[in-house]
């Protein structure tokens, strides 16, 4: 039996192997594989002529690398190692490459180090359906193709229309992963959620994993999640790591006031805190929101309606500039003075005075006009081409007679 060591070394920051050992003793690695559940299957062929002292198959994800000691055996022209164990914590986030290499020293001192190779850590607990659009790619599970488009024209539309207005790159590869059902979103993410969650993502790495139900059912879930979790992606694709200073508050306020469809039941959270005044304060949602329900979804309500009452009176210029401040390493209070000139308990206190009249819940309306808008042009268009359609048809008939 060989003896594997499974151990964080350092934080991502360094430099990966961009290029095999040229020349005299080389690495040949095989093409690995990460299982869902943990197992680990990678093998590599040393070739050199002198014995090995030592040798590591290191994984970088999770922004750490990890090593690992595989087993060792002679072959012709050298030896051939092997990691074939199992990892139960630490594992990848879904649907994420985890790059792989190989480091190997030599009897005399010579160190080799393989080409950086990855591999997807996918769900593969199941058969999935794939798609290519741009920049997007997409694993469903049910539906036809005609549905998978659907939900891949709605990820590339948030991508295009958030992006523009919050000024910020669009990363060259997302992937969306796409549940029916919730228990298997919920087993595949296990305990990074929270029961109630229907989607995460890893910003990152420019995945996003949620649960709708196919077809009509679950069009409007799609309409909430992707917009939702795709301004997470692109927030990360402008300012990276320093997300980790945005307050959650802002975070989750921007993300929610891009969804497409209302939500009745935020309103209401947010009309009877108001009414009762158990409205949480906003200082409080800095750096963590509640984790059961109720209050968790008082505190999304309570950021979006914060972050609409901010682009309303300040200007949507003041979301970019506040993500740039707390980016920047601003303190919660400190970003926003930065941008409006005002305490961040002011501002709150700004916005808790438009609850005194109805003009709080406008929003929500609009957008439910908006929705009756985009609905009525969708089907003046469609009356339109089918009139295009039959005038030529028309004409066509005509001419052959």
């Amino acid at each position: 039996m060989h003896s594997v060591l499974f151990a964080v070394l350092f934080l991502s920051a360094g430099l990966r192997p961009q290029s095999g050992f040229l020349g005299g003793p080389w690495i040949e690695p095989l093409p690995g594989r990460f299982s869902f559940d943990g197992h680990l299957d990678f093998s590599a062929t040393v070739h050199a002529p002198e014995p090995i002292l030592a040798s590591r198959l290191i994984l970088e994800y999770n922004s750490a690398r990890y090593a690992f000691f595989p087993s060792k055996r002679d072959v012709p022209d050298g030896f051939s190692l092997a990691v074939t164990d199992v990892i139960a914590a630490d594992l990848p986030f879904p649907f994420t490459a985890v790059t792989y290499w190989w480091e190997v020293d030599l009897q005399s001192g010579n160190a080799l180090i393989s080409a950086a190779q990855t591999v997807q850590f996918i769900d593969d607990r199941f058969e999935w359906k794939y798609l290519h659009r741009n920049n997007l790619d997409l694993y469903w599970l049910e539906g036809d193709l005609a549905a998978a488009n659907g939900v891949a024209d709605l990820a590339l539309l948030s991508l295009g229309s958030i992006s523009a207005e919050l000024e910020t790159p669009i990363p060259a590869r997302v992937t969306v992963v796409h549940y029916p059902r919730m228990a298997d979103f919920q087993s595949a993410l296990g305990e990074r959620i929270r029961g109630w969650e229907g989607a995460l993502s890893a910003p990152g790495d420019a995945t996003v994993i949620l649960a709708a139900a196919p077809g009509a059912e679950g069009r409007s879930t799609l309409a909430i999640l992707l917009p939702h979790e795709m301004t997470h992606v692109l927030i990360a694709a402008r300012w990276g790591s320093a997300c980790a200073w945005i307050p959650q508050w802002l975070w989750e306020g921007i993300a929610a006031g891009y969804e497409m469809e209302p939500r009745p039941e935020f309103d209401a959270l947010l009309r009877n805190a108001v009414a009762d005044g158990s409205v949480i304060p906003i200082r409080t949602l800095c750096r963590v929101f509640p984790a059961e329900e109720n209050p968790a979804q008082l505190a999304y309500a309570e950021s979006k309606s914060f972050v609409a009452f901010l682009k309303e009176h300040y200007g949507a210029a003041v979301i970019r500039n506040a993500l740039a401040a707390y980016a920047g390493g601003a303190e919660c209070g400190q970003g926003m003075e930065a941008v409006t000139g005002k305490k961040l308990s002011d501002l709150e206190s700004e916005w808790l005075e438009t609850f005194s009249d109805k003009s709080l819940f406008l929003p929500a309306s609009w957008a439910l006009v908006l929705a009756g808008v985009v609905l009525l042009a969708g089907v003046l268009a469609a009356r339109g081409l089918l009139r295009r359609r039959n005038r030529k048809n028309s004409q066509e008939g005509a001419g052959e007679k």
